[in-house]
């Protein structure tokens, strides 16, 4: 079964380091995200953790894996 990794750069949610992402991401692929908002707590709404302001790019680089299995190694914003 074919799977990619997604997270964030600075994500801060203790329970889903983003080494672990890096790490396992190697052999099977990672989609990793940089900036966005961060004004809610680590693991919520409104932080790294939830995407947040990088949820379009994010969907569209999903699409594009799993329409053609390219992974867009990095997803960030206008102002990144």
């Amino acid at each position: 079964m074919p799977t990619v990794y997604l997270h964030h750069e600075w994500d801060l949610c203790q329970y889903t380091p983003y080494a672990y992402a890096a790490t396992h991401g190697e052999k099977r692929g990672l989609i990793a995200v940089k900036g966005g908002d961060f004004s809610g707590p680590p693991c919520g709404g409104g932080s790294y953790h939830s995407f947040a302001e990088r949820r379009l790019p994010i969907a569209e680089a999903l699409a594009k894996w799993i329409n053609t299995k390219e992974i867009t190694p990095l997803v960030k914003g206008p102002r990144d």
